[in-house]
């Protein structure tokens, strides 16, 4: 019995000074970078179990690396044809900068040099879709200060309009489109990290919004990604909840209402992507988990669920995920951009339902990731953004795209590790 009595009260005593320990922390901080990483508030955390993977040599055949100035630290950067000439050009949402940066292919795989539009205060996220059916790509930007999204209508010719706006979020960092009540005008979705929720505007179909609904996914909703998950025609939503570590999957019924789904993420989930990772014509789900240096992969039963979520290791704090056929199989492969890791890991789709892994060279302050052909060789590129040297980085070519033929030099066994659960806070908030 004093044994028991003993460790209850160290753990009690753990468990005080932690708390003491964050009542400091919020007294003291500043309103910060939107990836800033602060001290952490460590408590007790279940294991985590990495499912079994291979890493394949990426060293004598590296990629190439192109960066291309933007505006003062981008937080984002997304794909589209914006000026009409058949190419993908690149938009990144520069938080400092307070607005967002264009650069336009030039159709030699290369881009020229940044064109910068207005765009509200502090934009976190960018999305890119025709607003107002005028076969033109508008963006939506969220502001992570300011409470609201801003609605940049393009010409398709590569300008945009002054920016409206869009209110009632509360610190939003992430924004989709979608059409989820099937009036087949464009909606958006946005998480709000500051009120806990998912908002859902509903399009008047010219640009413009109207009703605002609101959905509780769990605690700090931090990204969302928009795709027909069970096959029925209409657009569900993914939102990953960076404090519950949660993946909330939000069906929708095709008249502007939901019913959910969750599983669980690794530790502090902070982006999300869908794509088919095994070839079934189904979209399967990949989450980064910054504090876990993992990604969770959620695979489609095929029949309107998920099966169980496995995890996979990457580098370290990867703070982006996204999707991309990197070898031409016709399976989109992972990539992950690691904040704490000097490489980018891609997680190659293999013919077990699993991924092989390569970690190609680049820089650790890489925060968001987009792929593409972008010189129109039929192999696939990856930009990311560059937050603290205010620069798009293209990484192309070598064993980019063939890495999975390399030899394979570890096949770890299965892993178990024991995380560390952590608080961060950032924008003040």
């Amino acid at each position: 019995m004093k044994m028991k009595n003993s460790t209850f009260f160290r753990t009690l005593m753990v468990l005080c000074l932690a708390l003491a320990g964050l009542i400091t922390l919020l007294a003291q901080t500043p309103n910060l970078s939107p990836f800033r990483r602060l001290p952490v508030i460590t408590s007790l955390q279940a294991v985590n179990e990495y499912a079994p993977n291979t890493t394949a040599a990426c060293s004598t055949d590296s990629p190439q690396n192109s960066n291309y100035v933007t505006g003062n630290n981008p937080c984002m950067v997304a794909t589209g044809d914006f000026n009409g000439d058949g190419k993908l050009d690149l938009i990144t949402a520069n938080y400092e900068g307070n607005n967002v940066s264009l650069l336009t292919n030039d159709g030699a795989g290369s881009f020229k040099a940044a064109t910068h539009f207005a765009a509200g205060i502090n934009p976190r996220s960018v999305a890119a879709g025709d607003l107002n059916g005028d076969q033109a790509l508008d963006l939506v930007v969220a502001n992570y200060t300011a409470g609201r999204v801003s609605i940049l209508l393009g010409n398709g010719k590569g300008g945009f309009a002054a920016p409206t706006s869009v209110s009632e979020m509360d610190y939003p960092t992430s924004v989709g489109i979608g059409d989820f009540n099937g009036d087949k005008k464009p909606d958006l979705a946005v998480t709000n990290s500051g009120s806990y929720d998912m908002a859902i505007a509903f399009g008047n179909g010219d640009g413009t919004f109207g009703r605002i609904e609101h959905y509780y996914p769990g605690r700090v909703p931090f990204a969302l990604a928009v795709a027909d998950f069970n096959k029925d025609g209409n657009d569900d939503i993914v939102v990953t909840n960076n404090v519950s570590n949660t993946i909330i999957m939000y069906w929708n019924n095709g008249y502007g209402g939901f019913y959910a789904g969750a599983w669980y993420a690794g530790v502090a989930p902070t982006a999300v992507t869908a794509g088919d990772f095994n070839g079934d014509k189904a979209q399967d789900i990949a989450v980064s988990n910054y504090d876990s240096s993992s990604v969770t992969v959620l695979l489609n039963d095929t029949v309107g669920g998920f099966r169980a979520e496995r995890h996979y290791e990457v580098g370290a704090f990867p703070i982006a995920v996204g999707a991309a056929d990197m070898n031409g199989d016709g399976k989109q492969d992972i990539v992950a951009v690691n904040q704490g890791s000097d490489f980018v890991s891609v997680l190659m789709a293999n013919q077990q339902d699993g991924f092989t892994r390569a970690n190609m060279p680049a820089t650790d302050n890489l925060v968001s990731v987009a792929a593409g052909d972008f010189d129109g060789d039929k192999k696939t590129e990856i930009s990311m953004a560059a937050y603290w040297t205010n620069e798009v980085m293209i990484m192309s070519g070598g064993c980019l795209n063939t890495f999975a033929a390399l030899r394979t030099e570890t096949t770890p066994s299965r892993v178990t590790v024991r995380s560390l659960r952590s608080l961060r806070l950032s924008g003040g908030r």
